[in-house]
């Protein structure tokens, strides 16, 4: 999309922040038109025939009741289909008036492949959020306000997340639930704000390696503390 535009984009994939990607679809859907925008992204990110990977697996095994994406595709629920857990899909906001809580919450918050007018992909859509999406941004606030979040593959940087999390942090103070988010080689300034913000860094070294293999085994390691909690509990 950079380069169909003329975009600028940063030589050193370092250097990428999410005003570059936010610039960039906008600048695509100025000069091309929603409908190809949305056209492109389904077919990037066209699921059939890929296969959830160990992480979509490790993840949902988790025992959470609720799990918050801003990913457009289906993985997710497909696992949870697979391994026989109920749950319930939430894209648009009338679909709030059908939580379960016997069920696994899936709330897409950035809208969904198959659904095209649910997509938010570009800085009008992000600076738009809490016109359009309202209900879906209060039930993520009262989530976080209650919960204790683990952020996983999640850059902490979409807008309106950040003024959710930093008006929790106004509101409540010191007494805020502290979240949790496992970043890879994190810059320490970045770490210290976060930190600042209520926000834990669970720091993974990729090593120049394989980034999902590390954190499956963080995940795995995750997963049997887990169990070993639940065993001694009972």
């Amino acid at each position: 999309m950079a380069q169909s535009t003329g975009a600028r984009w940063p030589a050193h994939e370092t250097d990428l922040a999410t005003d570059h990607l936010l610039t960039i679809t906008q600048h695509y859907e100025n000069q091309c038109g929603r409908h190809a925008l949305i056209h492109h992204l389904r077919d990037a990110l066209d699921t059939a025939g890929v296969r959830p990977t160990s992480i979509h697996r490790l993840v949902t095994s988790l025992p959470v009741s609720t799990i918050f994406t801003t990913n457009y595709d289906d993985l997710i629920e497909r696992v949870l289909r697979e391994t026989g857990r109920r749950l319930n899909v939430i894209i648009s906001e009338p679909e709030l008036a059908f939580w379960r809580e016997d069920h696994v919450q899936v709330i897409k918050l950035c809208g969904d492949l198959t659904r095209p007018n649910s997509i938010i992909i570009t800085q009008r859509d992000f600076n738009t959020y809490f016109a359009t999406r309202p209900r879906l941004a209060e039930r993520l606030r009262a989530t976080l306000e209650s919960k204790t979040a683990l952020f996983l593959g999640y850059s902490l940087q979409d807008p309106f997340f950040n003024q959710i999390w930093d008006n929790i942090g106004l509101n409540f103070g010191s007494l805020r639930r502290q979240g949790y988010a496992v970043l890879f080689d994190t810059n320490p300034l970045d770490a210290d704000n976060l930190r600042h913000r209520g926000i834990h860094v669970i720091d993974l070294e990729s090593k120049g390696g394989n980034k999902s293999a590390v954190l499956e085994e963080w995940l795995m390691t995750l997963t049997d503390a887990l169990r070993s909690d639940r065993s001694l509990s009972t």
